[in-house]
This record gives structure tokens, C-alpha cells and sequence, in this order.
């Protein structure tokens, strides 16, 4: 069974809810590789960095869990235990695999529709799958991020990776801002 035209449209207006065309598409280019330096504000926060696509957050987050299984497994002084679980987690549950993967599904729907004549008939699950990739994104990767707020010691930090929220972002600019004297 199709979608109605009225069901695409209210998913439509459901995936559209918030967000800013802009920095959606910005954020759909760091996807295919083209990344670009933004500044955003969330909550009073000012966070700057190089938007990167997700599998490159996925080898962060895998190698930051390795790192803390490695000490782990030493202060434990059972490093055979750890190092066994180490090789299921990367088998099992890779961020990077999973972030690989979804942008896989992804490119696959967008060749299926390509494939399809201009009258033609979208099948349901096909239409689905393209209702749900039509949403914005809900988070994003900042690398090499620099964090602003008066909450913090010095009024800042640099972090290596920082996943931010798109419905939480309230204002965004081109280009990174770097504490006085470190540009």
C-alpha cells in the first residue's frame, strides 16, 4: 500500500519541523565529504569546529572506547579478558561500521528512486525510506571543536569531538572562532 499524498505531506511538514534549509544542506555535504569550519550557539554555549561526516565520529568513538578498555584491562591486570572483549565490541558494535553503513541505506534509496521513471509508482517501503531520509538531520560532528562559556574555567576548552543537536542550535555562523592569541 502507497503513501497517500496527504500522508507524504504531513510527514513532510512533520520532518520540516525546525530546521534551517542552510545549514541542513551544510550538513548534508559534510556527509559526502565536503566539510566546512561553523560556529554554533546552543543554550548560551558557543561551540566552533570543522564539520566532519559521521564515520569519522564513529573511528573517534571507537578508538576512544578502546583506549578506556585498555586501561581498564591493565589496572584490572586481566588485559586477556579485555582484549577478548575489545575484539567483539569492534565485530559487533563499530560505530564507524554503523555510521558506514546508514550512509550506505542511504545512497542506496537515493539510486532506487533515481532508477525509477518520472510517472512511475514509488512501492511503499521505498517511499517510506525516502520520507525518512527527506527529515534533517538530528546531529551533527564537530572535530577539533573549541567550547565558549563562562561556566568554564577560563571561559574555554578544545575538545577533539563534539556532537550538537540541530534542534538545539540557535544561531550558527561560516567559519571558526578560536580563543585570542591561538589563531
Amino acid at each position: 500500500m502507497a503513501l497517500s499524498d496527504s500522508e507524504v505531506d504531513l510527514a513532510a511538514i512533520a520532518a520540516q519541523g525546525s530546521f534551517d534549509w542552510a545549514l541542513d544542506q551544510l550538513l548534508r555535504y559534510s556527509r559526502g565529504g565536503i566539510g566546512a569550519g561553523i560556529t554554533v550557539v546552543v543554550a548560551g554555549t558557543v561551540i566552533s569546529g570543522e564539520v566532519v561526516p559521521a564515520p569519522v565520529y564513529g573511528e573517534y568513538f571507537d578508538r576512544v572506547l578502546d583506549e578506556g578498555l585498555e586501561r581498564a584491562g591493565t589496572s584490572a591486570g586481566d588485559e586477556t579478558g579485555f582484549e577478548e572483549l575489545r575484539t567483539q565490541l569492534r565485530e559487533k558494535a563499530s560505530m564507524a561500521s554503523a555510521a558506514k553503513e546508514s550512509m550506505e541505506h542511504e545512497l542506496e534509496i537515493h539510486n532506487k528512486l533515481e532508477a525509477l521513471s518520472e510517472d512511475a509508482e514509488i512501492p511503499s517501503d521505498l517511499h517510506r525510506e525516502a520520507v525518512k531520509q527527506a527529515a534533517h538531520l538530528t546531529a551533527f560532528t564537530l572535530r577539533n571543536a573549541y567550547v565558549f562559556s563562562p561556566n568554564l574555567v577560563g571561559g574555554h576548552m578544545q575538545i577533539e569531538m563534539v556532537r550538537v543537536l540541530t534542534r538545539n542550535v540557535g544561531a550558527w555562523w561560516l567559519g571558526t572562532t578560536v580563543p585570542t592569541g591561538q589563531a
